[in-house]
């Protein structure tokens, strides 16, 4: 009579022979699949292995048999495929491999270990104004890294930041990034006429259903993220719909009395949450006052200095 153990072993074994047979281009480039960390509007992401670089990767699986649209498949994934393959920033996620089948598209990158910004919020509601500048800080260095190479990302919010083993943020899902190149002979950027993300970190000028520049739109969307961060509930409270959620922006941003935070932030989303004209870019949100303060102080207690 077989042991336990040798029926687990041949168990296992069968389970791992129909997952290389359904998975055969994973398998003949070192690949594996595991349990799935994440689910899109069109995909799904699943954990991996990769035996060659020999690390975990997040695997991003599309369905080309699923409800995708055409356009999903014939404008968003080949942009998608087309910068995340060019763009080297710290705080951006990885690209390693694309893969395409008759039936699926994978596209695999960096794992982080630490899971989405989504979820910690979600167990500690709201960070202290010190983490939230750690993560502001590399959030707002790799929006600048963007729009400085000419790309918008268009979905910037908490399930879209996650977090490796040494709690540093990764921008993820370029799936609706664009990139943004001068007509000759024409000063001004050009327009997007295309509706991306959710209300909840929506511009007004995005909501207002006009053509818009996009990347004052992550301007935006950073400062709904950071707000999160620091209170634990979005600016403007999400509305069933565009003209619910605009008259909501209109009353202007509200900070709770029972959660402190220094000028400096307030005053930083104070030039974020204003018209698309009026709104600071990618380089001064960088460089604003509240993130060169912190950085100060972080400083002098990591290297303090003698006075004369």
């Amino acid at each position: 009579m077989e042991s336990a153990e040798e029926n687990l072993r041949a168990a296992l074994q069968e389970q791992k022979n129909k997952f290389l047979a359904l998975h055969p281009v994973f398998a003949s480039k070192g690949f594996t699949l595991n349990e799935p960390i994440g689910y899109g509007s069109y995909s799904v992401v699943k954990r991996g292995y990769d035996s060659t670089r020999k690390r975990a990767v997040a695997v991003k699986i599309v369905s080309k048999r699923s409800q995708a649209t055409s356009t999903l498949l014939t404008k968003f994934i080949p942009r998608e495929k087309d910068i995340i393959r060019e763009v080297r920033h710290s705080n951006i996620i990885r690209f390693y491999d694309f893969i395409e089948t008759t039936s699926r598209i994978y596209i695999v990158m960096e794992y982080a270990e630490n899971g989405s910004l989504l979820n910690l919020l979600k167990k500690q509601k709201w960070l202290p104004e010190g983490k939230a500048h750690a993560y502001f800080g590399q959030l707002a260095g790799a929006v600048e890294y963007l729009h400085k190479c000419g790309i918008a990302h268009r979905d910037i919010k908490p399930e879209n930041i996650v977090l490796d083993a040494s709690d540093t943020i990764k921008l993820i899902d370029f799936g609706f990034a664009c990139r943004l190149s001068k007509v000759e002979d024409e000063e001004e950027l050009p327009l997007s006429n295309t509706f991306c993300g959710s209300y909840m970190y929506a511009s007004p000028e995005l909501l207002q259903c006009k053509p818009y520049a996009p990347q004052p739109c992550d301007i935006w969307a950073s400062g709904v993220v950071l707000y999160m961060m620091l209170f634990g509930r979005s600016p403007f409270s999400s509305g069933k719909n565009a003209p619910d959620q605009l008259k909501m922006i209109s009353v202007g941003v509200y900070f709770p009395a029972n959660i402190k935070v220094s000028d400096e932030v307030k005053n930083l989303m104070k030039q974020i949450f204003v018209s698309a004209e009026k709104r600071i870019d990618a380089t001064s949100m960088f460089r604003c006052n509240w993130l060169q303060i912190e950085h100060e102080k972080i400083a002098k207690v990591l290297n303090p200095q003698s006075e004369c």
